[in-house]
């Protein structure tokens, strides 16, 4: 199209009015377009974009920790062990005739003669009782060594202390030749009752 002829063109009042009725209204469009329709649309999309990411992100951290349930049963059913066999080691209720039954099958299985076992204070420590008792066992080195050493392997938790030995200056060259004196330590998580 040629510029001069569009400079040319003759507009009436009517049709200058019309156009720019029309550029307005044809603004206005645009503006509730924008405004009204497209806007909200945009926004409404980057909502649901930010929520579907979010999905996405907590449908992988699932599949992730699904992934890891096998493990996190292995790790719970470990830590089970754990706690029961800590839970057998500190018994609720500490019988004095279990407890003097297992001293002497462990002292007889290592040749070690019992001469005398007295209960002693029993002391809460917090969230656990130690009882005491003390022993007085004649032996030789060796099986006294085995006698402690099966005693740290009970069912409970024992501890050997205050060792005190003496040479029997009389039998120096028997097979029981230590006259021994210690004290035996036994932990329980409940208050400590004898039977």
């Amino acid at each position: 199209m040629d510029l001069k002829k569009l400079k040319e063109i003759k507009l009436t009042q009517k049709q200058q009015t019309q156009i720019f009725a029309a550029v307005v209204l044809i603004g206005f469009a645009g503006y509730a377009y924008w405004n009204y329709l497209y806007k909200p649309l945009v926004k409404n999309y980057k909502a649901k974009v930010i929520v579907l990411q979010q999905k996405e992100k907590d449908l992988q951290d699932a599949k992730n920790m699904a992934s890891k349930y096998p493990e996190f049963l292995r790790r719970a059913s470990a830590i089970n062990e754990e706690t029961e066999f800590l839970n057998s080691r500190f018994p609720a209720n500490v019988s004095f005739a279990g407890l003097i039954e297992e001293i002497s099958d462990k002292a007889a299985a290592n040749n070690v003669t019992i001469k005398t076992i007295a209960p002693d204070k029993e002391v809460k420590k917090g969230e656990y009782t130690e009882k005491k008792f003390r022993l007085t066992v004649k032996s030789n080195y060796n099986n006294l060594g085995s006698f402690i050493t099966g005693l740290g392997y009970s069912k409970m938790l024992m501890v050997c202390d205050e060792i005190k030995m003496k040479n029997d200056t009389e039998n120096v060259y028997s097979n029981d030749n230590i006259n021994t004196d210690l004290v035996l330590r036994i932990f329980n998580i409940a208050e400590a009752k004898t039977e």
